[in-house]
């Protein structure tokens, strides 16, 4: 049992090494991410005012 425990220790301290390196990765593609969704946000907002001021034209046009 004490020989089997040992295999396992060895095994978790390979994998945490793994899994910090997947780590550092995965953060520069969330980053990456982050900032595209971050752009395509902005372009979206600025469309929705364009939308809502014409929207706004229109119905004050519709009122009269």
């Amino acid at each position: 049992v004490a020989v089997l425990g040992a295999g396992f220790a060895n095994q978790t301290e390979v994998k945490a090494a793994d899994a910090n390196s997947k780590s550092v990765s995965n953060s520069n593609v969330s980053i990456n991410l982050y900032n595209e969704l971050q752009a395509e946000h902005d372009k979206l907002q600025t469309k929705h005012e364009e939308l809502l001021a014409e929207h706004d034209a229109l119905k004050e046009k519709q009122d009269k």
